[in-house]
């Protein structure tokens, strides 16, 4: 190639890499130009409360910047206000996967099912947030929902004591004097027709009950599972492979064989984590699940629960006179005495005392935590105790903060997987704490 020629191709490659470059820059030009014109455009209409035309012009705003954080949370706003939820959903989404440590998309989102009382799927967006260091805003959130409850309504006369096992989440109830069982929620699991039910227990997979006058053991289902062939005053709940009964006025223990053993008490309770309680004449002892005592007879009472448990968690309720303590597994007194105590609603938790005539909290070492300020109380379970004041029940949390407004005429305990009964006027119902309302 001609020297001449091969400088006039270098020539037209320069001038069509200018006329390139310049068309481009006019097309970023008029992008540019297009984009603010929607925004401008968004914005107005915005004001305007025109919204239906706003998301239109931030759409198109959106399709020149995809990547926009704040694009796409102005399209949030716009979907919610022309009320296409799924549309706002999805732009929380997108927004999140697009600023994953910026807080407010997650609040926004939170935000939405707060105000539709889907206080489950709020708490879904506040645990999904783990990348968002210390915002405040999140974590008032994250603790106002760790006491937000749902309340499952329902109208039973009484309710037992929670007896939570791996596949079970049931509590005894009552209506017009006959005994069933219901789930957490509130619903019917076994229909209201014994005289008397116990608890279940997971590896026998029964449930004592009395039925016109006979005890036996029934499964899930109210099927007969287990019938002795002496006849029974009493059967109680099992637990470490034995259950409490009673015979011809006498308490002692049966295995799933109705092989009678220790038939010399005059009480007898059921057995959680190797420990029982007994009595004998006016005194209580402990015992072992090989029948053999722990401590000798000398309290004057032993605290059990609707199913005749003393030892579900890491302390046991005693009294010695007119003073209550608690005591460990192996009878050890733990700190001090009180004029009153609770039963222990969990390991580690602060378990309601009596001082003079009010109630307060003491720790796993018996040590006083919360002053005593009320009418009544209950221990904690799950950061929540039950407490009354001015003849009204609600729920407070460690730091002695109102969280549940005390509006019930009594209250239970929080079971370990988020339930509490309580009272209103004649009739109980739940609540269910929305971590673990499925």
């Amino acid at each position: 190639m001609k020297k001449g020629n091969a400088k006039l191709v270098l020539i037209g490659l320069l001038a069509f890499t200018a006329l390139a470059w310049l068309g481009l820059l006019k097309n970023q030009i008029d992008s540019s130009s297009a984009y603010r014109k929607y925004l401008e455009q968004g914005q107005r209409y915005e004001e305007k409360g025109i919204y239906i035309d706003a998301l239109e012009s931030y759409e198109k705003a959106l399709e020149l910047n995809s990547g926009s954080y704040d694009i796409t949370m102005k399209l949030a706003d716009m979907y919610y206000q022309v009320g296409d939820y799924k549309g706002f959903l999805a732009c929380c989404d997108k927004a999140i996967e697009l600023a994953p440590k910026d807080p407010q998309a997650y609040l926004k989102k939170a935000d939405y099912y707060m105000e539709k009382a889907d206080y489950s799927e709020a708490m879904e967006v506040v645990k999904s947030a783990a990348k968002v260091k210390d915002n405040e805003d999140i974590q008032a959130l994250s603790k106002k929902l760790s006491t937000t409850c749902i309340e499952k309504y329902s109208s039973y006369e009484t309710v037992g004591d929670w007896h939570v096992q791996p596949d079970r989440n049931y509590v005894t109830v009552s209506e017009e004097g006959r005994y069933g069982m219901a789930a957490k929620d509130g619903t019917r699991k076994i229909k209201c027709t014994y005289e008397y039910l116990g608890a279940y227990d997971k590896d026998t997979g029964v449930i004592p009950c009395c039925l016109e006058g006979s005890y036996y053991y029934i499964d899930v289902k109210g099927n007969k599972k287990l019938v002795g062939d002496n006849t029974y005053q009493y059967l109680g709940s099992f637990g470490d492979g034995l259950a409490p009964a009673q015979r011809d006025g006498k308490y002692g223990y049966i295995d799933t064989e109705f092989h009678e053993q220790m038939f010399e008490l005059d009480y007898a309770g059921a057995f959680a984590n190797g420990v029982a309680a007994v009595k004998k004449g006016d005194k209580w002892a402990l015992i072992n699940c090989k029948l053999k005592n722990i401590t000798d007879f000398t309290y004057d009472e032993i605290l059990v629960d609707s199913y005749g448990y003393c030892s579900m968690f890491d302390r046991i309720t005693v009294r010695t006179g007119d003073k209550y303590f608690f005591v460990d597994h192996d009878g050890k007194q733990i700190g001090a005495t009180y004029d009153g105590a609770a039963m222990v609603a969990a390991n580690d938790g602060y378990a309601a005392v009596k001082v003079g005539s009010q109630w307060g909290f003491a720790d796993a070492k018996g040590e006083l935590v919360i002053q005593p300020q009320y009418e009544n109380a209950r221990s904690f379970s799950l950061g929540l105790a039950p407490v009354e004041e001015n003849d009204r029940w609600g729920y407070i949390n460690t730091d002695g903060e109102l969280v549940v407004e005390e509006k019930y005429f009594d209250a239970g305990v929080f079971s370990p997987d988020g339930a509490a009964c309580v009272k209103s006027v004649a009739a109980w119902s739940f609540l269910v704490l929305c971590e673990y309302d499925s």
